[in-house]
């Protein structure tokens, strides 16, 4: 959050476009998320809900599930939130052993209400 992140999305979304056209497809996703974490930080939810990277299925990455927890958070959806967060759990759990506890969530939270908060002073 240091006022820069319109900057930084610029170039992100450069080198996105430059991947995309050179086919590839992995560097892009990478990039896109990127994009969707400086929006998150720049407090622009609907931007960041928007972002390609996010709508993708199947993919075994737990992110975008996560991303969109925080987004949903964000935007004071907490049940939509849970359920994002359920479903980053599952995907993590595809790759390390599983472990959800309600009291995560709960963590969660909270570290999205003081990032709105810094959020919410560094754009005043």
């Amino acid at each position: 959050m240091s006022r820069r992140e319109d900057e930084a999305i610029k170039l992100l979304k450069k080198a996105l476009k430059r991947a995309q056209k050179k086919g590839k497809p992995n560097e892009a996703y990478e990039i896109g998320m990127f994009v969707a974490e400086m929006y998150i930080y720049k407090g622009d939810v609907q931007k960041a809900w928007k972002c390609k990277c996010l709508a993708e299925e199947g993919v075994s990455d737990a992110r975008p599930s996560l991303y969109k927890a925080i987004i949903s958070l964000m935007g004071n959806k907490e049940e939509e939130a849970l359920q994002h967060w359920k479903n980053f759990k599952e995907t993590q759990n595809q790759t390390t052993p599983p472990g959800f506890e309600e009291d995560e969530f709960t963590e969660l939270k909270n570290a999205v209400n003081l990032l709105k908060q810094d959020i919410d002073s560094a754009t005043q």
